[in-house]
């Protein structure tokens, strides 16, 4: 009997790889419709130069395997496999070679040469099966995990750039939700693993971090070169050994450590850029002042709204070049003609064309976002012998946001040994020390809502070249504002970590750790005295000083048993202790 997987595959195969023959003219040739699993591929017969391959693919008990793509690496014509694992395939030359892959099996490449018929026996890849994944307290192969846990490959973070390494999980990980919930640079994402556990909050079930054995509330400020491994554990039976901190899921990293050999001594740079994924499409100035003016005049009943169009403002005639207006719109004079040649627009005033308006268009969109650079910095030196390995990076990374003003740098240092003292036992310790300095948006309402519906014809730079202050505060010019405005914040990230593996008997070990676990962040802001106008001069200052502190402190004490010398079972148990204290701090002024 064929095992049930593949059952299903010959059942879907069947659904897809109908085979028809038309007379394609009066010689009755005939074209064989086949269909590859990726491809729509037709196989065409050539008069006395095609030859015809046929063969049977089987496993390593002799079963036939359905559903084997079968391709020619040539032309990239291929076929399936049926039922009893027979295919045909017509190549060109006894050059090409055919590829036999099928999902679980190791793909095997097959030179045509002067066969006709290519059988072939397909082994399976259980290199997965003995992968090495993180439980808990401890380490299993794949293959013995019968647990939910998703495991990430690195290479996403080598082809990528991120300032903060969460952001990789990101649509890579099956039952891990990954949102992007801020656009200040650095800013860390919301993961949330297998739905939210909440009705009134389902996005507040964030998982709990442990990294190195330390657990944290996030995995903010850890440099993507320094991680190894990241693994999610997803349900109750790989979670249980967190107990209630766990039941949100647990995001499992551990950072590199030294290998033995020769000293190593690398150095990576990833680069990158950052843009908004979509503008708003607002009506141009033109536009504006159209249907502005001629929506005044459209107003039944409501004659002493008609003054509005000589007032100064966005779409009225009562602007000047002065520094006391905040608009452009007004009437072409011969003082004010030769804006034209610097740039400014003219029209036809919708209300009286007998007069011409001129104005100056901005678009704040243009003025607010820009194209981001991030760089990513990376050097480490790892090596040693059996007895003595160690491994030291530091890291300097530099964002710039989308929005002007906004910037994330980060500087991280890291350094882990490992000493063997004798065969039973191994000693090993490590810092971790990470430092990030942001400039980050204060007020999103004013900065993006408000500013990109600024009236197009709003002055961008006054006559003198110095910048416009828009409207109001609430109506502000964002350059203006956001160069004034001062909003930062500095964030110390340190853990310190020691303990040791012990052998007490063959299969019994004793792995006791301690940690300490330490983020101070500290946040300025301050608004000096602004224009919330042309003529309005503001003068409450604001400032405010922040002080968040975090300390924790982990004692774990854990004994593992493993059977050996066993190879049709597999035991093991753990036995442990451990003890967490936080202490948070918070200190604020304004």
């Amino acid at each position: 009997m064929l095992p049930f997987k593949r059952w299903c595959i010959l059942l879907a195969a069947l659904m897809v790889n109908q085979i028809s023959a038309n007379d394609m003219s009066n010689d009755s040739e005939h074209l064989e419709k086949t269909i590859n699993l990726k491809h729509l591929i037709s196989v065409k017969n050539v008069k006395g130069q095609d030859v015809l391959i046929n063969g049977t693919v089987t496993d390593e008990n002799g079963q036939p395997i359905p559903g084997v793509n079968v391709l020619n690496k040539a032309t990239l014509n291929g076929t399936i496999t049926d039922f009893d694992g027979n295919f045909s395939l017509s190549v060109l030359d006894d050059e090409v070679v055919l590829s036999f892959s099928y999902l679980g099996f190791k793909t095997q490449e097959v030179l045509v040469g002067s066969q006709t018929t290519i059988n072939v026996i397909l082994v399976e890849n259980a290199t997965n099966l003995d992968e090495i994944v993180l439980v808990g307290y401890g380490t299993q192969t794949r293959g013995q995990v019968t647990t939910a846990i998703s495991k990430l490959d690195t290479k996403v973070m080598e082809n990528a750039v991120f300032a903060n390494a969460a952001s990789a999980l990101q649509g890579t990980l099956a039952g891990v939700r990954v949102q992007s919930i801020s656009g200040q640079p650095g800013a860390a994402p919301r993961i949330i693993v297998r739905g939210g556990t909440s009705i009134n909050n389902p996005n507040g079930a964030t998982p709990l971090y442990v990294i190195d054995g330390v657990q944290r509330s996030d995995m903010n400020n850890i440099a993507a070169d320094d991680i190894e491994s990241i693994q999610v554990l997803k349900d109750a039976a790989s979670t249980s050994i967190y107990g209630a901190l766990g039941s949100n899921g647990v995001v499992l990293i551990k950072t590199k450590s030294g290998k033995a050999g020769k000293v190593s001594v690398s150095y990576r740079l990833n680069s990158g850029i950052t843009n908004v994924g979509r503008l708003y499409d607002m009506a141009n100035a033109r536009d504006y002042i159209t249907l502005s003016r001629l929506g005044m005049v459209s107003r039944e009943g409501q004659p002493d709204n008609l003054f509005r169009l000589g007032l100064a403002d966005a779409y009225g005639t009562g602007n000047d070049l002065t520094n006391n207006t905040a608009h452009t719109t007004q009437y072409l004079t011969a003082e004010n003609e030769y804006k034209l040649s610097e740039g400014w627009e003219s029209m036809p005033d919708p209300v009286d064309p007998s007069k011409t308006l001129i104005f100056k268009e901005t678009d704040w969109q243009d003025v607010l976002f820009r194209t981001g650079i991030i760089n990513d910095h990376h050097l480490s030196v790892s090596g040693g012998t059996e007895a003595a390995r160690v491994n030291a990076s530091v890291g300097y990374l530099t964002q710039e946001g989308t929005a002007i003003r906004s910037d994330f740098n980060r500087f991280t240092a890291n350094l882990n040994g490992n000493l063997k003292v004798n065969d039973n036992l191994e000693v090993f310790a490590s810092m971790v020390y990470a430092r990030t300095h942001a400039n980050e948006i204060n007020n999103f309402a004013n900065t993006f809502s408000r500013a990109m519906t600024l009236p197009p014809t709003t002055k961008y730079k006054f006559e003198d070249g110095s910048l416009a202050p828009g409207v109001q505060r609430s109506e502000a010019n964002p350059e203006y504002l956001l160069n004034l405005e001062q909003n930062e914040n500095v964030i110390d990230n340190l853990t310190l970590l020691g303990g040791f593996h012990y052998k007490i008997v063959p299969g019994l070990t004793f792995d006791p750790q301690v940690s300490l676990y330490s983020n101070t962040s500290n946040g300025a802001y301050f608004m000096p005295s602004f224009l919330a106008g042309p003529s309005n001069l503001n003068t409450s200052r604001r400032s405010i000083a922040s002080n968040y502190r975090t300390r924790n402190t982990q004692v774990d004490a854990v004994f593992n048993y493993k059977l050996l010398n066993s190879s049709n079972h597999n035991f093991g148990s753990t036995f442990g202790f451990s003890y967490v204290k936080r202490t948070n701090n918070t200190l604020r002024a304004e």
